[in-house]
């Protein structure tokens, strides 16, 4: 038969097992209370606008950190030197260089209080992009200008870009290109490679507004720029046609053209048409409509009968048959 304990033993027993959980109550909170903190740190991080620099352009930066006004240092340096110091001053404005070039521009904030730094690295790489445009009408020869859209043409434009990474131009096969025409984003004519845009003017506008981004694939570098291209009506020019050397398109026959020998010969010539062979010629002279030889109505010729002297209006019309935007007219006075 088990004896039980004596009760010395007992109690002393239980007085060991109270104290090891009094330890126990009061010793492991001190592992929780005794946790390190970690020191607050500062993280900045530089914006710049605009988001893409242009070669020799201002260009602002600014430094973002969740930082107290009146306490935090800011410090400068483009290339190395100091270019700004002092407390709040969180942005500055410099002068990009030209394309190809690079600039490294770093920003430490400092806490006065604490001593605790942060820094922010940034490199602009300036770029740019040109935009070619041309509309898909008629002009004639030797004339120098653009080929202007109209309400009824297409319209080209191509993105020449100027994009640099490691000293080497990038190849237009390389960029990505997002079109935008009058603020209205084109995804079906924006992708790699896509640096020519084919489309219809803006009707019933006087110019259509064509703007272009073109970046690097990870949109590190890029450039962005826009053009506003004019719309057009037609035009009808008036030039003299001699027999021998042909149409004189170096003068514009003038308001008040003199006909000093028998006979005289003008050429109807159509500006920022579609085709000028599917236009049709109306001659009037003193306001009456005249013919003119049907293999080609655009040259209307004048010959003088009798002694007599006068002045009299002449005026052609050019019409694209079903068409409302291939319309023009043109005329001057001739003497006798």
């Amino acid at each position: 038969m088990r004896q039980p304990a004596p009760r010395g033993l007992y109690t002393e027993a239980r007085m060991r097992m109270a104290r090891f959980f009094v330890l126990v109550v009061f010793l492991s909170p001190i592992t929780v209370f005794g946790a390190v903190v970690p020191t607050p740190s500062i993280t900045p991080v530089i914006s710049a606008s605009p988001s893409y620099q242009a070669p020799r352009t201002p260009v602002t930066l600014r430094a973002y950190a969740n930082v107290p006004k009146g306490v935090v240092l800011y410090a400068w340096v483009v290339d190395g030197t100091e270019i700004a110091r002092g407390l709040d001053i969180d942005r500055v404005t410099i002068n990009t260089g030209g394309e190809g070039s690079a600039q490294s521009v770093t920003v430490t904030l400092t806490d006065t209080d604490t001593g605790v730094e942060g820094r922010a690295l940034y490199i602009i790489r300036p770029a740019s992009v040109d935009l070619l445009w041309e509309g898909n009408t008629y002009t004639p020869p030797f004339y120098r200008g653009k080929a202007y859209p109209t309400g009824g043409s297409s319209l080209v434009v191509e993105a020449v870009p100027y994009v640099f990474a490691n000293g080497e131009r990038v190849p237009k096969s390389n960029l990505v290109f997002n079109w935008e025409v009058d603020g209205n984003k084109l995804p079906e004519s924006s992708g790699y490679g896509e640096s020519v845009l084919r489309i219809a003017p803006t009707r019933f506008k006087y110019a259509t507004a064509v703007a272009v981004t073109v970046t690097t694939p990870d949109g590190a570098l890029g450039a962005r720029t826009s053009v506003s291209v004019p719309t057009r009506t037609p035009l009808v020019v008036l030039y003299e046609d001699k027999p021998l050397s042909g149409t004189w398109f170096t003068k514009a026959t003038p308001a008040l053209t003199r006909l000093t020998g028998s006979e005289i010969a003008f050429k109807a010539v159509p500006f920022f048409v579609l085709n000028p062979k599917n236009l049709t010629y109306v001659w009037e002279l003193n306001n009456e409509v005249f013919e003119v030889s049907e293999s080609d109505p655009s040259v209307a010729v004048f010959r003088k009968t009798g002694g007599g002297e006068g002045q009299y209006p002449v005026s052609v019309t050019i019409e694209k048959p079903g068409s409302i935007f291939e319309r023009a007219s043109a005329g001057f006075d001739l003497a006798f």
